[in-house]
């Protein structure tokens, strides 16, 4: 070959070519047959083998390819077979394994290239060198083999098979119907066309960054060739394919040698499918390294998933996707889990979704039957999954704390644990000693705090629910009054039980926050312990009692709409000698009841008793009910989701609030308008007689009322204990041509409600985000 002459005097060269052969032919039984090699010549190539010149064997003893069995090979032009062993295996013994080149020293060893065996055994490929030629389809082998002629400063030649084009002008062709080379081949030859790739040149590189061959100089962008060779060893590469999750289970696909990037990724695959198709699916065998699984007997699916050594990969080793089997109604791959993930887009919209619902979706969409008590633990795990868990929240409260701390400098976070110590109930209850466990959290946020002392009035609702959690416990809640007469959530609490001890501590924490040098005044409801622990430890405050639960308990034992009735009319008697009259017509009706009623003497319940620094004439405990209600939906999630939507909560409506009183023209707030309008209009039946400067006496009949402008007061308390001018004093304003909203009171007014929201509640990040304080977790009771 021509090769074997430009390579001449450059010492020893290394030389690897490649022949691709796809059906190796056995000729003649191994006698000795002249093979011509025809190829094609590139005109752009000035190392082409034409038709007229051929390698004799002078010029190279022997070249053939291996195949993997080792037995058949594929002999070049000018060689012939020799068939030296009559033995009866019919194996033939080859005179010569090297090719040597005597123009120089370059030659074919057992060394770096990896030759033959030295031996003579033709039928088992030589084990002396550093690569098997059987093995020249093992794409690594190949990339040491590029890098071991790198590494000599040498450059690979890989002679690949070429497809064969179109004749173009000048090209050299051979016609595998030509008589005359049919009889050159000799019998049995079938007339294959083989064409090399460019040969790239073994010669040293010019000064100018070209290389040279023969004296002829070439440009540097053949010396890409290089790197097309390595990317065509690196394309045959064996691939696998690789699966890909999808959102619709119809779309899954699998197949044998599939990758999986863990087995949890097959089992969930694996599901989808069985539950879809209504395949009774089981995994047999479900350890670190392998899953299998097979369907019911006698069914033929199997999927069997291995792990791959040496790296992170599972392949689908074993795959039959056939099925023998009938739709299974009880499928046991659709388990709670399952579901769980199913489910929670619904769980998330409707919490509280019936279980005779998750049934009828369940059936509907898969066709499975499931029991009440799976879709009972589908729920609470859709719960879960969405909320989060309740365990691992408890766990986490040291860090949340130290969170809302830090987003929020002027909060109070303040939380109680119990650590139980050698001796104690710890034993008998199965709790660990040294462990912190959970008892109270208590939580004012700043903006709430802030905006209570700026815009407050000092009457305090106080309330306690209970949370629908399997865990249990209580959520105490402090509602102050806006300047619109809504509701301004203070604090909130979280404790084990309500009692007079878990009172005490909210109270005493509020307290704190909101200074105890006033007179405030806190409604509640007849709560467990409340009552007392007012009684005994702040009989300085006053404490009433909303009217609609008094009534609620007074109809228990004294049944009938005259006594419901007759207590809202003293409820809202403002002053004392209309409260006796009511009183006493109750007293003649049933004296069981007014006897009843008599007894409330720790509480306040009617409006006369009222005291007038709270700017508040409310009976009825609604502030901490309408909250309560609003967050009734949170009440069953863990502990610190539940705070966070009702911070999220307080977020929104602050921000609300602060865009609706800008649309408000008037000085005083919607709500109060149109009660100073109710009142307005009952003026007309008051008659103002001008006393003195600022005092009148109003008159309807026998009925007299003495009004003091000055001092904003009523001989009815009603202007006294809410701020607002009654019907008797707005006769009066009217009298002296004035606007009654001069008289009312300022925390009344839009400019105080703005200053109430304008403080915010400040926005946190999630958990992935907190801080680690290096607490022990938080445990449970």
């Amino acid at each position: 070959m021509t090769m074997t002459k430009l390579v001449m005097g450059h010492g020893q060269i290394h030389v690897y070519v490649e022949h691709p052969v796809y059906e190796p032919i056995l000729i003649n039984g191994g006698n000795g047959v002249p093979l011509d090699i025809v190829v094609e010549p590139d005109h752009d190539d000035p190392f082409v083998v034409s038709d007229s010149e051929s390698c004799s064997s002078s010029e190279l003893e022997r070249s053939f390819d291996g195949y993997d069995n080792g037995q058949d090979y594929y002999a070049s032009s000018g060689d012939n077979f020799n068939d030296d062993d009559d033995s009866d295996d019919g194996n033939d013994h080859w005179g010569d394994f090297f090719a040597h080149w005597d123009g120089g020293d370059a030659h074919w060893d057992g060394g770096s290239t990896g030759g033959w065996d030295g031996g003579r055994d033709g039928d088992e490929f030589g084990s002396g060198g550093a690569r098997d030629v059987g093995d020249r389809n093992d794409d690594s082998d190949d990339e040491v083999e590029i890098l071991e002629c790198r590494r000599l400063g040498k450059e690979p030649i890989v002679e690949e098979p070429i497809v064969e084009e179109p004749q173009q002008d000048g090209a050299v062709t051979t016609d595998s119907n030509d008589s005359s080379e049919d009889s050159d081949m000799g019998d049995g030859v079938m007339n294959s066309d083989y064409t090399t790739e460019e040969l790239l040149s073994l010669s040293e590189p010019s000064s100018d960054g070209g290389f040279q061959v023969d004296g002829i100089k070439h440009s540097e962008s053949d010396a890409t060739i290089n790197e097309t060779v390595v990317d065509n060893v690196r394309r045959r590469r064996k691939t696998f394919p690789v699966f890909r999750p999808v959102s619709n289970p119809d779309d899954l696909v699998f197949e044998k040698h599939m990758l999986f990037t863990s087995a949890k990724q097959f089992k969930e695959a694996i599901t989808e499918y069985a539950v879809k198709g209504g395949w009774g699916v089981k995994f047999v065998k479900n350890d670190k390294v392998r899953v299998r699984a097979k369907c019911q007997p006698p069914c033929k699916f199997t999927a069997y998933l291995a792990k791959l050594p040496r790296e992170m990969s599972w392949q689908l080793k074993t795959l039959n996707m056939e099925h023998t089997c009938t739709k299974s109604f009880k499928n046991p791959r659709c388990s709670a889990n399952f579901l769980a993930k199913k489910l929670m887009k619904k769980v998330r919209r409707q919490p509280d979704i019936k279980l005779r619902d998750i049934q009828e979706v369940v059936h509907e969409k898969y066709v499975v039957n499931i029991s009440a008590g799976k879709a009972s633990r589908a729920r609470e795990k859709a719960q879960e999954f969405v909320d989060g868990s309740y365990v691992e929240q408890y766990n986490q409260l040291w860090d949340y704390c130290a969170e809302l701390r830090r987003s929020s400098p002027g909060s109070t976070v303040l939380m109680k644990t119990h650590t139980f110590n050698e001796g104690e109930l710890a034993t008998e209850m199965d709790l660990q000693t040294g462990l912190p466990y959970f008892e109270r959290l208590y939580i004012c946020w700043s903006g709430c705090k802030q905006g209570f002392r700026v815009g407050y009035r000092p009457i305090i609702g106080l309330d306690a629910c209970h949370l629908k959690t399997k865990i249990g416990g209580q959520l105490m809640v402090a509602i102050a009054r806006d300047p619109n007469e809504e509701y301004f959530p203070l604090a909130v609490a979280v404790v084990e039980s309500e009692t007079k001890d878990s009172w005490i501590w909210f109270i005493n924490l509020l307290l704190a926050n909101i200074g105890d040098e006033k007179r405030w005044t806190f409604i509640s409801d007849q709560q467990k312990g409340l009552v007392q622990a007012f009684a005994d430890k702040w009989p300085q405050y006053e404490h009433r009692i909303c009217c609609k639960h008094l009534c609620n308990n007074l109809r228990k034992q004294y049944p009938g709409i005259m006594i419901r009735e007759l207590l809202w009319k003293a409820a809202k008697a403002t002053y004392a000698h209309e409260f006796e009259r009511i009183m006493n017509e109750m007293k003649d009706i049933d004296e069981g009841a007014y006897n009843w009623l008599k007894g409330h003497t720790t509480t306040v319940w009617t409006r006369h008793m009222f005291r007038t620094d709270a700017l508040s004439d409310t009976i009825i405990n609604n502030m901490c009910e309408s909250f309560n209600s609003r967050i009734l939906k949170f009440r069953g999630k863990p502990i610190i989701s539940m705070l966070e939507e009702i911070r999220l909560y307080l977020i929104s409506r602050f921000q609300q609030n602060r865009n609706s009183i800008m649309r408000v023209k008037s000085e005083l707030c919607s709500k109060i308008c149109k009660r100073l309008h109710r009142e307005k209009v009952g003026s007309g039946r008051w008659l103002a007689c001008w006393a003195s400067d600022t005092k009148f006496e109003v008159k309807n009949g026998l009925q007299s009322f003495i009004v003091d402008l000055a001092k904003g007061v009523c001989g009815c308390r009603k202007w006294d204990i809410t701020g607002i001018p009654c019907c008797h004093a707005v006769s009066c304003i009217f009298f002296n041509r004035e606007q009654a909203e001069k008289y009312t009171n300022a925390c009344y007014h839009t400019s105080t409600y703005k200053a109430c929201y304008e403080h915010t509640i400040d926005p946190l990040n999630s958990a992935n985000m907190w801080t680690s304080t290096g607490l022990p977790p938080v445990h449970l009771l």
